[in-house]
């Protein structure tokens, strides 16, 4: 090939879920199911309600992108694809399992009976085909095992080997002869069943299995999948004659909207009761929202989509095949997609259909996906596909970072850290700017970067990773901390880098604002200078507030305690978890004032165990400052 590029993609991850909820007031409750129609001989139609307690005033199309949540209505022509079981599962002679019978087919929305005005209630009709296990047929076979032959050695004789000089002869013992006692021959030695004709499913009449009107409620596992009405043409449903589900292929769309409008899968279980199906999300359906720039401006591009269990990535799915190419508009591929869950390395292959040996490889490595939104943003500079680099001088207004970014640059306005991404920090400078994290993210440094604002850097929910060469001194304002939160889901892990962090009045330098509450924080390497502001801990909580489990297993860490906090552990009046430390680190803790403890209590406060490992160097505490180190 011409150009092999072979490129490498992060992850930014967007939450992205489905829900489907009770309904909220009496004109949202389901709609009263119409009685089953008695059964055909071959089939039978049966009238279900589908109830969905989606506000009526929602459209199908709304996305959420701060949390990926999708609305969901009924519209005329959607379908619902039912398939359920009945009777006990069986397993034939030969091992293969089934269940007596299947009841299997697809039912279409009832518009006479549909309201528009009650988009989330309809009731859907049609044939369902009634499937009945046929056992196998074989025969038992004799089975046959080899005797081995039995015998014995014995004298062959002597051998002449030579005269002497007298010209008689010379002789020596000859080599045992095996003499067969026992020829070695098959005998029987059981049975062994041979399948004749497989067992199968044929379709039979529903009268020679159901009793009753309502076949569904005499099932053991009837399930209803949504499909609807403008669902992408190669998702495919099908009724498959062995297994009878629904077979389903990895799609695209051309944005993350559509894709959840169109694509993704809703599906609910049978309710004998009431005759109806409730709908909610199913499968972990996680979405791959790819952009691809620095291409040629234009050209078009066959797009696969790569997986398997190694590097090689030995299975593909096209996404776009040469004769139905993605496009490049201005030199950028935009396509959203849906993967598979499994733990396997994965990529892209992008192949310019004008030229064959133009190809891209872009290698994602080994993931295991959630039921998220991940976005993937890269650059082609001509000879590697490269993060995209963010002069944030150049930005006018507040920015929200990709996965993969490398900001750098001076900025007064926000930064927004999407939810799964790697971030790179370049020589930045936030003045009167914070960076919020809307979920997990990892924050690499290079150079020298400081943000100083009342929430400097501010982690929403999740857990935010800081590691790097370079350095990072994060200011809080008033009732913030330097590096935390105020949530007690989000969480902080310090791995390497040069930090210094910095509580505004009453709040801790690393962990939580005043009174709030913020998760667990781990300090694995560094070197790290955390002051707490007034009544706030160097380390842990802030004035009137709590945080999680602290836990210092490496790095060089000095902290000081504001006025009665302690340096590592609680603030004044506050709380805070368990605080382990241990390792490789090298602890360094001034106390607030006598009333506050260097690891441990603020004043009026408490805090859960502190525990030291036994091969630490401890001078404890009474002196206002605790030194803890390895042992030499």
């Amino acid at each position: 090939m011409k150009n092999i590029k072979n490129l490498s993609l992060g992850w930014l991850v967007m939450a992205a879920t489905l829900s489907f909820t009770a309904c909220s007031s009496e004109d949202d409750l389901p709609q009263e199911p119409t009685a089953p129609q008695q059964p055909t001989e071959t089939a039978t139609k049966i009238h279900v309600s589908v109830g969905a307690g989606i506000d009526p005033t929602a459209t199908r199309s709304t996305v959420d992108y701060t949390n990926g949540t999708r609305t969901l209505q009924f519209t005329a022509g959607d379908k619902l694809y039912v398939y359920g079981t009945h009777g006990d599962k069986g397993i034939e002679t030969s091992g293969i399992e089934y269940y007596p019978n299947y009841i299997v087919g697809y039912l279409g929305l009832d518009t006479e009976s549909f309201d528009s005005s009650n988009p989330t209630n309809a009731t859907f009709t049609g044939d369902l085909a009634v499937y009945q296990w046929i056992n196998e047929v074989g025969h038992k076979e004799e089975e046959q095992e080899w005797v081995e032959e039995q015998g014995h050695y014995e004298y062959g004789g002597d051998v002449l080997v030579g005269y002497d000089d007298d010209g008689n002869g010379i002789y020596e013992p000859g080599n045992d002869i095996w003499v067969v006692d026992e020829e070695g021959h098959y005998q029987i030695a059981g049975e062994r069943w041979e399948v004749d004709v497989p067992g199968h499913y044929e379709q039979v009449s529903y009268s020679s299995i159901f009793s009753t009107d309502d076949p569904l409620g005499e099932c053991n596992n009837v399930s209803g999948t949504l499909i609807h009405e403008n669902t992408m043409e190669n998702r495919d449903y099908s009724i498959n004659e062995s297994d009878q589900h629904v077979e389903y292929s990895c799609i695209y769309a051309a944005s993350v909207e559509e894709l959840m409008t169109k694509a993704l899968e809703v599906k609910g279980d049978y309710n004998a009761g009431t005759k109806s199906f409730t709908l909610a999300n199913y499968s972990v359906q996680p979405i791959l929202n790819c952009s691809i720039s620095g291409l040629t401006a234009d050209a078009t591009y066959k797009v696969e989509y790569l997986f398997g269990p190694t590097e090689t990535m030995e299975y593909s799915t096209t996404l776009a095949s040469a004769s139905s190419p993605m496009t490049a508009t201005g030199g950028t591929l935009s396509f959203a997609f849906i993967p598979t869950i499994a733990n396997y390395f994965h990529g892209i292959r992008l192949t310019n259909t004008a030229d064959a040996n133009d190809t891209y490889t872009v290698n994602i490595g080994q993931k295991s996906f959630a039921s998220k939104v991940y976005n993937l943003s890269r650059i082609w500079d001509g000879y590697s596909m490269q993060k995209r680099i963010v002069d944030l001088s150049k930005i006018s207004g507040n920015y929200t970072a990709q996965d993969g970014d490398i900001l750098t640059g001076d900025f007064n306005r926000n930064v927004t850290i999407t939810d799964g991404a790697t971030v790179t920090l370049s020589d930045v400078t936030l003045e009167s700017s914070a960076i919020f994290c809307a979920g997990s993210a990892t924050i690499n440094l290079l150079g020298n970067n400081s943000v100083s604002n009342s929430d400097a850097i501010c982690i929403n929910a999740g857990t935010l990773t800081i590691q790097g060469s370079g350095s990072l001194t994060a200011q809080g304002g008033d009732n913030r901390p330097g590096i935390g939160g105020g949530s007690s889901s989000a969480n902080v892990v310090i791995k390497s880098g040069t930090i210094t962090a910095s509580g505004g009045e009453g709040a801790a330098g690393i962990g939580s604002y005043s009174n709030a509450s913020f998760g667990t924080i781990t300090i694995e390497g560094g070197n790290i200078q955390a002051w707490g502001g007034d009544n706030g801990a160097g380390i842990g909580s802030g004035m009137e507030s709590s945080c999680g489990n602290i836990t210092i297993t490496g790095g060089m860490v000095t902290v000081w305690g504001g006025r009665d906090a302690a340096g590592i552990g609680s603030g004044f009046q506050s709380s805070c978890g368990n605080i382990t430390i241990g390792g490789s680190a090298v602890i360094g803790a001034y106390r607030g004032g006598d009333n506050a403890e260097c690891i441990g209590i603020g004043q009026g406060g408490d805090c859960g165990s502190v525990t030291v490992d036994s091969n630490m160097i401890d001078t404890g505490e009474g002196s206002g400052f605790r030194t803890i180190e390895p042992m030499p």
